[in-house]
């Protein structure tokens, strides 16, 4: 990962959507600023993983986080918030026992196009292959595309 005048640069060296190493340029200042925070409150360095597994004591590990690390992560976030949202905490673990890797994409293709993103926008940024399968995360999660709202009509 580096920091050029294009953008946040993250090199990816596979992925479910990549065939090849590839980079993915991240132009927007709000992403730079969250991973930039994040990055500084880790600790983790130049080279390093960006998600890395941590000590008990709250220390980066070093090691990439794998997916099942990252599932658990999600799981976790996901039950805290229901806590936090007034559900009990086994209610929320078992709410959260659904949840995956996964819903981290269907998730952002519905944010996008609840926030007037379109089809083919929203395929550049998730990698799908089919607008036919953008339009069913969207159909799936309840939104539908709404350009007047992306152009401020």
């Amino acid at each position: 990962m580096e920091v050029t005048r294009a953008g946040l640069v993250i090199h990816l060296s596979r992925s479910k959507t990549l065939d090849d190493a590839e980079a993915l340029v991240v132009d927007s200042p709000a992403i730079q600023a969250t991973v930039a925070r994040w990055i500084a409150l880790s600790g983790i360095v130049a080279g390093e993983a960006l998600f890395q597994s941590f000590k008990r004591n709250g220390r980066p590990t070093g090691k990439r986080l794998g997916i099942d690390g990252l599932a658990m992560a999600i799981r976790a976030r996901v039950a805290d918030a229901l806590v936090a949202g007034g559900q009990s905490r086994e209610a929320a673990e078992i709410a959260a026992g659904t949840c995956s890797t996964h819903s981290l994409r269907r998730g952002a293709a519905t944010a996008m196009a609840r926030n007037g993103a379109t089809p083919l926008e929203i395929a550049g940024i998730t990698r799908h292959k089919s607008l036919a399968m953008v339009q069913r995360y969207c159909d799936a999660g309840g939104q539908k595309f709404a350009p007047k709202k992306k152009l401020g009509l």
